[in-house]
């Protein structure tokens, strides 16, 4: 197993703590699971390396844009 989420559902249920039996409970702490290593994580990852870790900075899109605003418009 290499998933971070396939190893806590393997612990959870060879241990019998943290993972309830009740069918209802049991995907609702999937779907929290799931969210996190889905959406909440890797959004954590990108701000660490993109505040943190990354050395060059570079112009941001924003920046960009308010140099020339409607530039676009010229065709």
């Amino acid at each position: 197993m290499f998933e971070s989420g396939t190893i806590l559902i393997y612990l959870a249920e060879k241990t019998g703590k943290l993972m309830p039996t009740e069918p209802q409970k049991r995907y609702q702490v999937l779907e929290w699971l799931m969210f996190q290593m889905a959406g909440l994580g890797p959004m954590f990852g990108q701000l660490n390396h993109f505040k943190k870790m990354r050395q060059k900075k570079f112009p941001t899109r924003s920046h960009a844009t308010k140099k020339k605003p409607y530039d676009f418009m010229a065709c």
